[in-house]
């Protein structure tokens, strides 16, 4: 039962590690494609640190969610978890990783910049935590459709 916990946490830490690593090097190289970023400042080498520092921060604040899942939703499915609770979930673990990365920068940064930041990672994490209930529920509908559908072929 332990070694099901422990992989279902670190596929969900990988699962949003990926995500914001694929997301935060998407736009930056949009933003250097559009000129919003100075391409001459960013090269390959700074875009493998934002990728692995976003799979980092993306696998914590993933790691943070499946714990409070497990810890919250124990006894529930897919069908009972509330999609509203899944987001704030989502959001709270997301945020709260920015924040605690925020802390563990050296230097500090302004109020105007971090703020924003954190309730960006968090609208994110909510996101990303309402689609994945939402996935998932899909996913069990339509075992359940097979599982009707493969039994009227049966035999008598």
């Amino acid at each position: 039962m332990m070694a099901a916990r422990a992989r279902g946490i670190l596929g969900m830490a990988i699962t949003w590690g990926v995500g914001l690593a694929g997301f935060a090097t998407t736009l930056l190289v949009g933003g250097v494609m559009l000129g919003v970023v100075p391409g001459s400042i960013f090269g390959i080498r700074e875009l493998v640190a934002v990728a692995a520092r976003a799979f980092i921060v993306g696998g914590g604040a993933g790691a943070l969610f499946a714990l409070v899942v497990a810890r919250r939703a124990r006894a529930d499915n897919f069908d009972t978890l509330r999609l509203r609770s899944f987001g704030a979930w989502g959001f709270t673990a997301a945020a709260g990783a920015a924040a605690m990365l925020a802390i563990g920068m050296p230097g500090s940064l302004p109020a105007t910049i971090l703020i924003p930041s954190i309730l960006l990672a968090g609208t994110l994490g909510a996101g990303a935590a309402a689609g994945m209930l939402v996935i998932a529920r899909r996913g069990v509908k339509q075992v359940r459709e097979w599982r009707e559908d493969s039994n009227t072929y049966l035999p008598p």
